[in-house]
């Protein structure tokens, strides 16, 4: 089992959590390429078009009828894409409702015809690239327009 430690002031991985023998402090080394964000872990970095992209955006939610809103503390996230569908699985057609916003907020002013309904996805993206839309109910990742 690997684990990470914070002892007050140091970050140590240990693979065995009751030896002392099996850990690795910050100043060996073995976090070269991640970025330390304190009491909260390691995240993978993205330096140059090099490391990963970011996570799946959660806690998209609308304030009003007109304003959206989602967690903003996503594995290194640079921009957002809002994207919208008029079916819940009609996002390879959907449109982009922003693109490259950086606030976790968008104003959508759009209303959907008479017993229809507009579906929305948030998705991150850093120098790596897009993030994922998130997954389906069956565990498929979801597919959708690339915004521009």
């Amino acid at each position: 089992m690997l684990k990470l430690i914070y002892d007050h002031c140091t970050w140590r991985r240990s693979s065995n959590a009751g030896s002392s023998a099996n850990v690795e402090t910050l100043a060996s080394g073995w976090t070269r390429g991640w970025s330390s964000i304190d009491r909260v872990g390691y995240l993978q970095t993205c330096v140059n078009g090099v490391g990963a992209v970011p996570d799946e955006v959660a806690g998209l939610a609308f304030v009003d009828k007109s304003n959206l809103v989602w967690g903003r503390f996503v594995n290194n996230a640079a921009f957002y894409d809002l994207v919208r569908s008029n079916t819940p699985n009609g996002f390879g057609a959907a449109g982009c409702t922003e693109t490259n916003g950086s606030d976790g907020d968008s104003f959508d002013p759009a209303a959907p015809t008479l017993g229809t309904g507009f579906y929305y996805l948030v998705r991150a993206e850093n120098a790596c690239g897009q993030g994922t839309l998130g997954r389906q109910s069956n565990g498929t990742s979801r597919t959708g327009v690339s915004c521009p």
